[in-house]
């Protein structure tokens, strides 16, 4: 599938998916940049910010959830320091058997940690994180939408704080919010859909 370069927002962008989901950024109110940086033997797509939260987003045209697992072996040899958002050409929904039927926007991962030991007689402790579905969901207290992982969203992960304002607290995902989702997602798209490469 060959990418359509496209404007959007006075950037020229590789692919009118990436401006697709630029304009999905826009529309939820999140902070962008496209293409912030070189990493060595990685550009990524977007810096993005949620509230108090970074990451850096890559977008591909997946269309099938489990080819996302193609991607994160370029990307994690980058070695990122801050959670990464692997998004597709699509939303997606029934992808895990074990878990609630959330419709999820793509795949995160939180930044490879490596723990100081200290005096403790051994090298420095690398710590994997896991790919895990991200969904858009609903702060309980402050009621501004953000981004979590499935983890994070069942309760499997303490956040301790909502990723929107740093309170304590929570992501919630109500229908409401997939319906809100859902409908940004179709006014990205036809923000873009038309414009021309130049």
């Amino acid at each position: 599938m060959n990418a359509i370069p496209t404007r959007y927002n006075g950037i020229q962008m590789r692919s009118r998916l990436e401006a697709h989901w630029a304009a999905m950024f826009d529309l939820m109110g999140w902070t962008w940049e496209y293409e912030p940086f070189d990493r060595e033997g990685w550009i990524p797509d977007f810096w993005l910010g949620v509230g108090c939260r970074s990451y850096l987003v890559e977008v591909k045209p997946v269309v099938e959830w489990s080819d996302f697992s193609n991607f994160w072996p370029k990307i994690i040899a980058t070695n990122p320091e801050m959670p990464v958002l692997l998004l597709g050409a699509r939303l997606f929904r029934d992808v895990y058997e074990s878990v609630e039927d959330y419709l999820m926007i793509g795949q995160i991962r939180d930044a490879v940690v490596v723990a100081d030991l200290g005096e403790v007689n051994c090298p420095d402790l690398v710590i994997e994180t896991a790919t895990e579905g991200c969904v858009i969901g609903r702060c309980e207290n402050c009621e501004r939408i953000g981004l979590c992982g499935l983890d994070e969203l069942n309760g499997l992960f303490d956040s301790s704080c909502c990723n929107m304002s740093g309170s304590s607290g929570g992501i919630l995902h109500h229908e409401s919010t997939e319906r809100l989702i859902q409908s940004r997602w179709s006014i990205a798209k036809n923000k873009v859909q038309w414009r021309s490469p130049q």
